[in-house]
């Protein structure tokens, strides 16, 4: 019995490990045979969009560029003579009202030559009242001379109708004749003389013209010895001292006329189009008048504000757009557009804003006119292609990715106006996106902050 116990737990002992081992395999080959299913699906990507909505944009321009004045005066002498005086006040740097006698030279040499030309006007005036006097003189005697060829002629005759009748010989006619001849040749001198008197009245007056204008001549250079301010300027150079010997066309005084001041800012095309807008065809400028031209930057609506920023001073002055350049620098490519300040000294303010003067180094903001129906957006969404256009992408319905090309209108900082290409609640994906695939599915997370810096650009805030 026990034999038969041992021997058959022996027989378990093997063939329960063989039974479970072949239960093992046929389990796994049954799971080979039959694998399970997984739907892995499509892939999504997360990215921040911005929700387009039409904005009024107010387009603007920061630029810089140097104060220099909008007049400037070069006192240049006009005649050759010695310093004889100097305003004490002529200095680089002072101011001088209009009017002010700032320089004299001596005058020695140029009331001289006054005199001379008086004395030539006088001398010829006296030579044409002399030939007056004379032209009477011979006129008289004319006429006595005509009359005595008269009566000599007469005389002839009757002394040829006596001799013809042997009443008078031939001595008395010869004598008679004789008279005749020496009368006419009495009238010829005289009928001579006064023929010469239109030429020599001529001359005469030639020389009291050639007198009158030394006389104005030597007046103007009296004139000139006198250097007076043409305005209310502030004095850059002098190039003249008391007593130095100037020469004409040496440049004496350089002034600057502190009504007016000006800055001229560099921009380029795109800035310009851009602070103008596409509503404005800027090229209709070429067919306006000159005096047109001249106000097209008040037509088209532009204003200015000049600021100036010195460690903790910040002084601001309103200005006016000027005028628009519409030639291109040869070297930068750059067009420019000049902004004027008046009275830029006068608007000085004890420790608030410093007198604006030449030299100065100054940002420049100007405001173009408002452009309605634009879109903001940064201008990292941006790409230009191959063909030069410039392009974003935006979800369709679907949020699927869409690449569109859109216009732009310019750029300023970090952001992009666009007048073309969008539409109302689009959405524009703003995100770095790893690898773009058109159509591929995007999870849009609307940026706020980014929104609220978009609208304040086009209110005129700039990021």
């Amino acid at each position: 019995m026990n034999r038969a116990v041992v021997f058959a737990g022996r027989i378990a002992l093997v063939i329960l490990p063989l039974v479970a081992g072949l239960a093992f395999v046929a389990q796994s080959a049954s799971m080979r045979s039959a694998p399970a299913q997984t739907d892995r699906g499509e892939a999504v990507t997360a990215a921040r969009v911005l929700v387009m909505e039409p904005q009024s944009y107010t387009p603007l321009l920061m630029a810089s560029g140097t104060v220099t004045p909008a007049r400037t005066w070069r006192a240049i002498s006009q005649v050759s003579a010695e310093i004889a005086w100097i305003h004490p006040d002529l200095r680089a740097g002072h101011l001088i009202d209009m009017g002010t006698e700032i320089l004299r030279m001596d005058t020695t040499d140029y009331e001289l030559g006054l005199a001379r030309a008086q004395a030539g006007i006088a001398g010829a005036q006296a030579q044409l009242a002399e030939l007056e006097t004379r032209k009477t003189s011979l006129e008289a005697n004319l006429a006595i001379a005509s009359r005595g060829l008269a009566l000599a002629e007469t005389e002839l005759a009757r002394r040829r109708e006596l001799q013809g009748r042997d009443a008078a010989s031939q001595s008395a006619v010869d004598q008679t004749e004789a008279a005749v001849l020496e009368r006419r040749a009495q009238v010829q001198e005289i009928e001579n003389a006064l023929a010469m008197l239109p030429v020599q009245r001529r001359t005469q007056q030639a020389e009291q013209a050639i007198a009158e204008a030394q006389l104005a001549e030597a007046r103007r250079n009296l004139d000139h010895t006198v250097i007076s301010m043409p305005f209310d300027g502030r004095i850059a150079s002098v190039g003249a001292e008391q007593g130095q010997f100037a020469g004409a066309g040496q440049e004496l005084v350089l002034a600057d006329d502190i009504a007016r001041v000006e800055i001229a800012v560099p921009v380029s095309p795109d800035q310009m189009r851009g602070l103008i807008g596409e509503d404005i065809d800027i090229t209709e400028a070429f067919t306006l008048s000159a005096s047109d031209i001249d106000a097209l930057p008040r037509s088209i609506g532009l204003t200015a504000e000049v600021r100036l920023n010195i460690a903790s001073l910040q002084a601001s002055w309103p200005a006016r757009v000027d005028r628009l350049s519409f030639a291109l620098d040869p070297q930068t490519r750059m067009a420019s557009i000049v902004v004027s300040v008046d009275d830029p000294i006068r608007q000085a303010e004890l420790n608030k804003r410093p007198p604006l003067i030449s030299g100065m180094f100054v940002d420049v903001l100007i405001t173009g006119p408002v452009q309605p129906d634009r879109y903001i957006v940064p201008r990292e969404a941006l790409g230009r292609g191959t063909d030069g256009n410039w392009g974003l992408y935006v979800l369709d319905e679907d949020d699927r990715l869409r690449h569109r090309v859109v216009q732009t209108e310019g750029f300023a900082g970090n952001a992009a106006v666009i007048s073309a290409g969008l539409e109302s609640g689009e959405h524009v994906v703003v995100s770095a996106l790893p690898i773009a695939i058109e159509g591929m599915i995007i999870v849009p997370l609307q940026d706020a902050v980014l929104a609220e810096r978009m609208s304040a650009y086009a209110a005129g805030a700039r990021p």
